[in-house]
């Protein structure tokens, strides 16, 4: 199979730049698409960053590390750990060193830069929401610039994470009824709001569910 060069180089880089590195270089590119941003906030998940630089940039200026560490629940992506100002990163993902791999992570790292931004240790519904919705904005990007890279994907990061989230937010229904069963599965058992995220009418439904667990 004739390898492009694009992917030549790539390849190329990951045995000279540790993938950590290369997720936060391809973070700084990610812009959102103002579409996007507008579908976004009509599902009431408020603005967190203008775009990756933002994100790569707040992560620096606050001297925020990005490590793999190795997760008591496989299942975890990724996490912001404020009391070492730390962002961790399933250490199963090491494995992912191709090009797809390291977007994904990129978009992890966003979804997390996101909880750090607060300044605080706790999160919300609320936050939960705008945090995933960076997610979905990045990897929206990533399939615009690199047509058909995230296809043949099937690691957990991908099957359970970004192309997951893509689908659950721009699922042809209105009410959003898998994403809200979802979220309520995965988060419910925070409180809707915190100080910074009020909750929004989304989040206020995903509380009625009942369905945690």
């Amino acid at each position: 199979m004739k390898i492009s060069p694009i992917m030549t180089n790539f390849q190329a880089g990951v045995s000279s730049q540790s993938i950590i590195a290369r997720a936060l270089f391809e973070l700084k590119k990610i812009e959102f698409d103002n579409n996007d941003l507008i579908y976004m906030r009509c599902l009431g998940a408020k603005d967190v960053f203008e775009n990756g630089k933002e994100a790569a940039d707040f992560i620096k200026s606050q001297g925020i590390k990005v490590e793999f560490e190795k997760f008591e629940d496989p299942q975890i992506h990724a996490r912001w750990d404020y009391d070492k100002n730390t962002i961790f990163i399933n250490s199963s993902y090491s494995k992912l060193n191709d090009l797809a791999g390291v977007l994904a992570i990129s978009e992890a790292i966003l979804h997390e830069a996101g909880h750090a931004k607060d300044l605080d240790p706790g999160s919300s519904l609320q936050e939960e929401l705008e945090c995933l919705a960076l997610n979905v904005l990045a990897h929206r990007y990533h399939k615009k610039i690199y047509p058909g890279i995230f296809e043949n994907q099937s690691a957990n990061l991908f099957d359970e994470g970004v192309k997951l989230y893509e689908n659950l937010f721009f699922q042809f229904d209105l009410n959003k009824t898998q994403l809200k069963e979802r979220m309520n599965k995965m988060y419910g058992f925070l409180s809707a709001e915190c100080l910074k995220h009020p909750s929004s009418k989304f989040v206020q439904e995903i509380t009625k569910l009942n369905i945690t667990g």
